[in-house]
């Protein structure tokens, strides 16, 4: 087990995203602080495979950083044998990717936004790569010309007999789905948001939808599957934050907390998740502090 407080006699570490590839291999960023001032001294991303030694895939030192109080980098995504990655620099934000099969980083594109305007992101290509605002109440795109433009996100008309679909306020999730559809976590609005081709928002998963809380939900980070199936952190239920898994119609239909003690009942509880047993013990120890 991790410990988040004492990564060495000098340093302490704190796990931030997490991607999970089909061989079940749990990709994590790991950012190191100094315990004297808590100023970055270095960032990573790890590799720990189903069996053996974990490995360090990348470093990025920030030795010589004058805003050594920030991390850099950003969202990891596994798109076709690449595991991508974002590091926020003064003035952009470079997408960068390295092979899963091992070798160094590569450059994809540059995002022209200050580090201090992006929070948050999804997707690999201009044209098809989306921006959260600091601000939370605005999404960007990149358009093919490499240029950023409002999105321009609105909620869509709401069928009878649903509720309506609030507009953003505090985006902060941003994933794609197997169908490559943009899925938003709004942490105000405590709901997920599916986009649709022509801009509208639907409301895909909303506080009524958490099985025993309904009306306090927090969807803090979401995971898509192949299948249409969804798992969703919600860091606020069970005794220490919780792991749920919708069907492709939005059921619940498994759900794990911090209390279950061992990983065999982690993996039999998720299948066909099975891949994200390591990375819902990550998420759901962070909350609980032990990680």
């Amino acid at each position: 087990r991790l410990s988040v407080h004492s990564h060495d006699s000098v340093h302490y570490a704190y796990w931030t995203d997490l991607a999970v590839d089909t061989d079940g291999a749990l990709y994590a960023t790991n950012v190191v602080y100094f315990l004297e001032d808590e100023t970055v001294d270095y960032e990573e991303i790890v590799r720990f495979p189903p069996r053996g030694a974990s490995e360090v895939l990348y470093t990025l030192d920030h030795e010589g950083d004058e805003d050594t109080y920030d991390t850099r980098l950003l969202t990891l995504q596994i798109r076709d044998g690449w595991l991508y990655f974002d590091v926020r620099r003064d003035e952009k934000v470079e997408l960068l990717r390295l092979p899963l099969a091992g070798g160094p980083a590569q450059r994809v594109l540059d995002i022209p936004a200050a580090r201090e305007d992006v929070y948050n992101l999804a997707g690999t290509a201009a044209g098809s790569l989306w921006i959260g605002s600091y601000s939370g109440d605005r999404v960007y795109r990149l358009q093919s010309d490499g240029t950023l433009t409002d999105a321009r996100l609105r909620p869509a008309p709401a069928l009878p007999g649903e509720p309506e679909t609030p507009p953003i306020v505090l985006a902060d999730k941003l994933v794609i789905d197997a169908a490559g559809r943009l899925l938003i976590t709004d942490l105000f609005n405590q709901c997920v948001y599916r986009a649709r081709p022509e801009g509208s928002l639907e409301l895909w998963l909303s506080k009524a939808d958490l099985p025993d809380r309904p009306g306090r939900a927090l969807y803090k980070d979401i995971y898509p599957a192949a299948d249409g199936s969804l798992a969703a952190v919600d860091p606020i239920g069970g005794s220490s934050g919780r792991l749920l898994v919708f069907d492709e119609n939005r059921k619940p239909v498994r759900e794990l907390t911090a209390g279950t003690p061992s990983l065999a009942q982690w993996a039999l509880l998720l299948a066909p998740w099975g891949a994200l047993a390591a990375l819902a013990l990550l998420i759901l120890a962070a909350i609980a502090g032990f990680v």
